[in-house]
């Protein structure tokens, strides 16, 4: 004897009421989960792929195909290898800033006076730590930084341009894709940098100084307004090439650079419009960021200074306001 299949349930007619209670439920859910990414925090050196397609969504970046290779054939000098020596990355971090350093001025990069100097920033944990309503928290910090030959060491974020991410050859070699199997904490790096640096642009480069390199930089289409992150695998030899014309053609050797959006300068342009389109200029969070920081430096320093500039940019405070004695002099 067969089953009587049970009678459907009669159709649910919802009041205007319910759906109007149903449709606010939906939009806190999507509130709720929009915070809880913004609100998740990022490390950079453990960060996946994942969490950076989570954060360009939130952004709004893209990504960009392969930019064209560099030719290297008739260049009269070549980016010499560097040798591990069976040391890791902490260890050996030392001797690879000194030996990108004199490969970079063999290439014509001007280290001193009037140019740049090459950091090793590998024990500054939070050199690259971002807090921001609209991008979230980041935390980390990377290998080598190129600045401007003045600049204190408080305000290494502030005026970086190149970034090296550093990985011994053995690390690179234990994974089948090489140097993108690091790819999410080298364009964390960049965003972050981004966020930070008054440069007019940032370079991260990702290599382990003996096999090549991958560099990663922010491009931005003016008349759409919209940012991409573009890479570019290269040879060792090619990745000089890259890091010296950027240098020269790109960055600004001065330790107090910031962008001037009066004087309309075609190479400000992207800086600016990042800033002002992706970050959240909270007052609240450039407050805190300045207190932390400032504990670290000396009233009427340098550093001070610097770190007093930073804060009045994002809280869009002229100079000359009489807020400057306080946070020059605590």
């Amino acid at each position: 004897m067969g089953t009587v299949a049970a009678a459907a349930p009669p159709p649910v007619e919802l009041t205007a009421a319910a759906c109007q209670a149903i449709a606010e439920a939906v939009v806190a859910m999507q509130v709720e989960r929009e915070n809880s990414q913004r609100n998740a925090t990022v490390v950079i050196s453990g960060a996946t792929h994942h969490e950076v397609s989570q954060l360009f969504k939130r952004v709004g970046l893209y990504r960009t195909l392969n930019l064209d290779p560099v030719p290297v054939d008739s260049l009269p000098y070549h980016f010499t290898p560097f040798d591990w020596a069976g040391r890791d990355e902490d260890e050996g971090l030392p001797d690879a800033r000194d030996h990108i350093e004199v490969q970079l001025k063999n290439f014509g990069v001007r280290i001193g006076p009037g140019g740049y100097k090459i950091k090793d920033v590998g024990k500054n944990k939070t050199l690259l730590d971002v807090d921001d309503e609209k991008v979230g928290r980041i935390r980390g910090g990377t290998d080598v930084a190129v600045v401007p030959f003045m600049t204190a060491d408080a305000g290494i974020h502030l005026v970086c341009s190149v970034l090296f991410e550093l990985k011994t050859d053995a690390n690179v070699q234990k994974y089948a894709n090489g140097l993108k199997e690091f790819e999410p904490q080298a364009v964390t790096e960049l965003l972050a940098a981004r966020c930070l640096s008054q440069q007019p642009g940032v370079l991260v480069v990702l290599t382990d100084l003996v096999s090549g390199a991958i560099l990663y930089k922010m491009g931005y289409n003016e008349a759409d307004n919209v940012f991409h992150v573009a890479e570019q695998e290269t040879s060792l030899d090619g990745m000089g090439v890259i890091v010296t014309e950027f240098l020269d053609r790109t960055a600004v050797p001065c330790a107090t650079f910031q962008p001037n959006e009066a004087a309309n300068n075609p190479r400000d342009i992207p800086c600016i419009a990042f800033k002002r389109t992706k970050l959240s200029h909270d007052v609240g969070l450039a407050w805190e960021h300045f207190e932390e920081m400032a504990e670290d430096t000396e009233p009427n320093s340098r550093e001070r200074a610097q770190l007093v500039d930073q804060l009045f940019r994002a809280m869009e405070v002229p100079h000359k306001s009489s807020l400057v004695h306080h946070c020059m002099y605590g």
